[in-house]
């Protein structure tokens, strides 16, 4: 996407939080957000319909918190620690 670009960063598409756009950015900006959004939801209730629907899903990393934000309404958790959490555990 941004190799025939000039002036579209789609990495500054991560903080548009709006579908309607006035610019050609803020139209980059929605449709990679939405369609963003609209597969991790879509991956997180495949999960729990194999799994469950009281499955747990937990969100880390460096983005979990805005994935957080996209996909509070389906009951998801943020763990920052959970690899050193495993780590402990694995250390014993």
């Amino acid at each position: 996407l941004n190799q025939q670009t000039d002036k579209i960063n789609v990495e500054d598409t991560l903080s548009n939080d709006t579908i309607f756009a006035r610019s050609t950015r803020g139209g980059v900006a929605a449709g990679v957000n939405s369609g963003f959004e609209a597969a991790i939801n879509s991956m997180i209730v495949k999960m729990k319909k194999q799994l469950g629907k009281n499955t747990t899903v937990l969100l880390t990393g460096g983005d979990a918190s805005e994935l957080a934000d996209l996909t509070r309404d389906l009951g998801t958790q943020v763990d920052h620690t959970l690899l050193f959490s495993g780590l402990r555990f694995l250390d014993g």
